[in-house]
């Protein structure tokens, strides 16, 4: 980690989208939606649900991801995980230290 503090950090943001689905229930339709969610994203108008500073890994996201939004010249394609090692993501990084030593009896990544 440096010790100059990054001008750019890592966001959590949630996005809706509204959308009519034909199903005969509740779980059908959820599945037709999930099915759809590019389609949908692609044709919908959709809202910021949330904004947050990134205190976890939405799902289907992983530390190999590149995220959304500013890509450094100089390394157009880092990683959630290089952005994590440059301290982008305090509110994360102190969840994990924490997670991390009351697993291994207080021995955490410093």
């Amino acid at each position: 980690m440096t010790d100059q503090a990054p001008t750019k950090q890592l966001w959590h943001v949630t996005l809706a989208v509204d959308a009519i689905i034909v199903a005969d229930t509740r779980e059908q339709a959820e599945s037709i939606a999930r099915g759809l969610r590019y389609d949908l994203a692609r044709e919908s108008d959709f809202d910021v649900e949330n904004t947050m500073p990134m205190d976890h890994f939405p799902s289907g996201w992983e530390p190999d991801s590149i995220p959304h939004g500013y890509h450094d010249p100089e390394d157009p394609d880092r990683t959630v995980a290089a952005w994590l090692d440059l301290g982008a993501a305090p509110v994360y990084t102190k969840r994990w230290i924490s997670w991390r030593r009351s697993e291994n009896g207080g021995k955490g990544r410093p």
